[in-house]
């Protein structure tokens, strides 16, 4: 369970994703936390879906977001 302080930082973060851009992720996949670092091929604010390289993650199930350079 995310603070809110948390929520709105992980929010800005996610209004920052661009596709095309490296990134890491931590989410829960319903058994428990994965992390995975990749180049995002998709990005749909309305469907709430964010994909990395063939890995889709609704992204109500980030907790962890790091843009990378």
């Amino acid at each position: 369970m995310l603070s809110q302080d948390d929520y709105e930082i992980l929010n800005e973060r996610v209004h920052e994703i661009q596709k095309g851009k490296l990134v890491t992720i931590e989410y829960y996949d319903r058994i428990n936390y994965k992390r995975i670092t990749g180049v995002v091929s998709k990005i749909n604010l309305d469907t709430q879906i964010l994909q990395i390289v063939k890995t889709k993650i609704n992204l109500k199930q980030i907790s962890y977001i790091q843009l990378e350079e």
